[in-house]
């Protein structure tokens, strides 16, 4: 995906967003005339909860890329086997000290 392309999805879901949470305050404001209404109400306000959820982790997903597509660093070094072992017990050594034991 080009930058202008992320920049759309992000403007996108920020605009589903703002949908989102005008509809969840609409349906906790409503109030239903029995409790099958209201029961309705707060299903479909958890929906629009899990769809808003939805839309704010595709915006950081495209802030990733997108930082990622604008930073000007170049391809990772293949690294030799010696340095792959070396990270490996470094991270496991942490891993242990974090741990406690």
């Amino acid at each position: 995906m080009e930058k202008i392309e992320l920049i759309k999805g992000i403007e996108a879901n920020a605009e589903r967003i703002l949908e989102d949470f005008i509809e969840i305050l609409q349906y906790l404001r409503s109030e239903g005339s029995d409790k099958c209404d209201e029961v309705q109400n707060l299903l479909f306000a958890s929906r629009r909860t899990v769809d808003l959820i939805d839309s704010s982790l595709e915006i950081y997903h495209y802030l990733i890329r997108l930082k990622y597509l604008t930073s000007d660093v170049s391809r990772l070094v293949p690294l030799k086997k010696e340095d792959e072992s070396g990270i490996l017990e470094d991270l496991f050594e942490d891993l242990n000290t974090r741990l406690g034991i």
